[in-house]
């Protein structure tokens, strides 16, 4: 299957976004994320992005890509916009350290 060029894009937003959190938290241990205000905040804005760019992809991309979590990402993100004062920083950082690497 061939991908559309507009989910290509969306692809490529998500992974540049998965750098970017990488980069933000590299080398960082949980204790120094949880209290740089900054980079938990960076990396939370990654996150919504990549939650409302997982939400355009078109079914065919899904389908395709049936091994990436995609509702569970939407999900995070909808958590993350919409119930914030719920979201627990060693969640953050432990989907940072383990699913984003992957």
């Amino acid at each position: 299957m061939q991908l559309h060029r507009r989910d290509l894009a969306y692809l490529f937003d998500i992974y540049e976004n998965c750098k970017d959190i990488l980069e933000y938290t590299q080398n960082m241990k949980f204790y120094h994320f949880e209290n740089d205000r900054r980079s938990r905040k960076a990396v939370e804005r990654s996150f919504d992005i990549i939650g409302q760019t997982s939400n355009k992809m078109s079914r065919e991309a899904i389908d395709f890509l049936s091994q990436i979590p995609w509702g569970q990402i939407v999900a995070f993100r909808n958590v993350l916009a919409h119930e914030y004062d719920e979201i627990l920083t060693s969640k953050i950082y432990h989907i940072t350290k383990h699913s984003i690497p992957d």
